[in-house]
């Protein structure tokens, strides 16, 4: 029982881990996406009234 009880402690503590990896990957790929919508738009001579958000 307490090496099961350890082993699904460690899983989630894995878990986590990857959660915050996966969290912080979406983030940038989030930041970088913004970023090149606006490059995008700069190049094709648009230019947005109110920032997005």
């Amino acid at each position: 029982m307490r090496q099961a009880l350890h082993r699904v402690r460690q899983e989630n503590t894995e878990l986590r881990k990857l959660v915050q990896i996966y969290a912080e990957n979406v983030r940038q790929l989030t930041v970088r996406n913004e970023e090149l919508e606006r490059e995008l738009q700069v190049s094709i001579g648009v230019r947005r009234l109110r920032p997005k958000g």
